[in-house]
């Protein structure tokens, strides 16, 4: 399967204003670039389907769309900016935990409104499989954020 192939087809039917990029360079499955790009690595979208063990076709699909999902989510750019501030902020003032606590909120904010509209385009057949892989990049995500908070 052709995964870059078939996500340019995909958007080429439900929004011809996302551009889908390959980068075998990045340590992520995806991301949401802003402005309608989605870039994603194929080899770890096919490692993570076997890993797994969830067919390709629907997992690269899971992942693409919860890239699809941060485009929808009409509050992302002041999320952004959020995260932007206290990134800056921790970088100027020190890694103080209430301001890494401000971070891993908007953070994790960004990632749950993603998932919440990526879930409006998945059929029911998969919905299964998208939920646990929801609930369980969430988990990783806030697992992520918590080692940061807590190491500092």
């Amino acid at each position: 399967m052709d995964i870059l192939k078939v996500a340019k087809y995909m958007f080429s039917r439900i929004d011809r204003s996302i551009q889908v990029e390959s980068n075998m360079d990045m340590y992520d499955q995806g991301k949401y670039l802003g402005r309608g790009k989605i870039e994603i690595n194929e080899k770890r979208i096919i490692e993570g389907s076997k890993r797994k063990n969830i067919d390709l076709e629907v997992y690269s699909f899971i992942v693409i769309m919860h890239e699809y999902g941060h485009h929808l989510d009409p509050d992302l750019m002041k999320m952004d900016r959020k995260i932007f501030e206290y990134q800056k902020r921790i970088n100027q003032e020190g890694d103080r935990a209430e301001l890494w606590w401000e971070l891993k909120r908007y953070s994790m904010k960004a990632e749950e409104n993603a998932w919440k509209y990526a879930a409006e385009r998945i059929p029911l057949t998969i919905r299964p499989i998208f939920e646990k892989e929801r609930a369980n990049s969430l988990k990783e995500h806030e697992l992520i954020l918590d080692i940061k908070v807590k190491a500092n």
